[in-house]
């Protein structure tokens, strides 16, 4: 845990820091200040005095009963004159709260983000090695969204395979084990424990019970899918319900409801147009299992995971995936 002090010689002339350095409030006149260069002049934001360029750290900012706040984490060298659009590229990675319900994550596209109800307290992290920024509803305990650099978490490639004794029937696997096709007849094939009987899914052979992981799975005009990882000790027989209860952590696509990450309750999220390759990172440190849009490099969803059980390579499909390393 960080100790963040602001600092005043970069609020903005409308605000007003305590004594104490640890609490701001938006006045309703311009304060004579100086106006020096490490001070914003439109835009009503302040900064911490504590600025860090490696390793990891992490702090708590109480937003309880704002109904408008923008916060995170920028650059030293970020633009503060004039209007400022806060994005990565500009070097500002946020989350912004408007009007008491329009919460978003200041990413370019920016991202829509539902939620029951606004956040009270947000923990921010930041991990330089992994080019990491998340953020956290503390109260709740859970993962709101995080800026990641897609080439740092492909360095965590994994090779994937699917398992032919996991298949549901319908399913036809290529011999390589990289593609799989869903068929309009069930094949006779053993009932063994290993097989989604009904559930039209497969998983990959390979476990991991520590560490990172990364996998994509090509999903090139296809209208309906899972996709994501499961506790290597989930049910498979009989009629599923994908949720972290149950052992499941996945995204959807259906032609109907869209594109929903299957948490409970289901979070509708916005992909336009489709996704084509959807990159799947496990991070067992963090608790954490990501979702991305290759092609766009974009962050999807993130689950908060309390890992106790073997996580594997999951897709239930109706369709056709295919399932490649990443290109480096």
């Amino acid at each position: 845990m960080m100790d963040v002090t602001l600092d005043p010689n970069t609020a903005n002339p409308f605000l007003i820091l305590s004594d104490c350095g640890k609490q701001v409030t938006c006045g309703d006149k311009r304060q004579n200040l100086p106006d020096n260069q490490k001070r914003f002049d439109h835009c009503v934001s302040v900064l911490g005095k504590e600025g860090l360029s490696s390793r990891r750290f992490y702090y708590e900012v109480q937003v309880r009963g704002k109904n408008d706040w923008n916060l995170g984490v920028i650059r030293a060298s970020a633009n503060r004159m004039g209007e400022i659009t806060a994005c990565p590229e500009n070097g500002y990675w946020c989350l912004s709260l408007k009007n008491g319900n329009e919460f978003s994550a200041c990413d370019s596209p920016h991202v829509l983000l539902a939620m029951k109800q606004a956040p009270q307290r947000v923990g921010v992290y930041v991990d330089y090695k992994e080019g990491r920024v998340s953020f956290y509803e503390v109260n709740a305990k859970s993962h709101i969204y995080s800026f990641t650099e897609l080439k740092k978490i492909q360095e965590h490639a994994v090779d994937v395979t699917l398992d032919p004794d996991t298949a549901n029937p319908c399913l036809a696997l290529t011999n390589d084990g990289k593609e799989v096709t869903c068929e309009n007849f069930i094949k006779r094939l053993p009932d063994n424990p290993e097989r989604f009987d009904r559930c039209v899914s497969v998983l990959g052979k390979e476990g991991f019970s520590s560490g990172r992981f990364y996998y994509e799975v090509h999903a090139d005009g296809k209208t309906e899918w899972d996709i994501g990882v499961v506790r290597e000790s989930v049910n498979r027989k009989g009629k599923i319900i994908a949720c972290p209860e149950n052992g499941f952590w996945c995204v959807s696509l259906d032609s109907q409801a869209g594109c929903v990450a299957l948490d409970s309750p289901f979070i509708p999220l916005s992909l336009k147009p489709a996704t084509q390759k959807v990159g799947v990172f496990v991070d067992y440190e963090e608790g954490l299992v990501s979702f991305y849009d290759v092609d766009a490099m974009y962050h999807i969803y993130s689950f908060t995971v309390c890992f106790m059980y073997v996580c594997r390579g999951g897709v239930d499909d109706f369709h056709e995936l295919n399932i490649v390393p990443p290109q480096r």
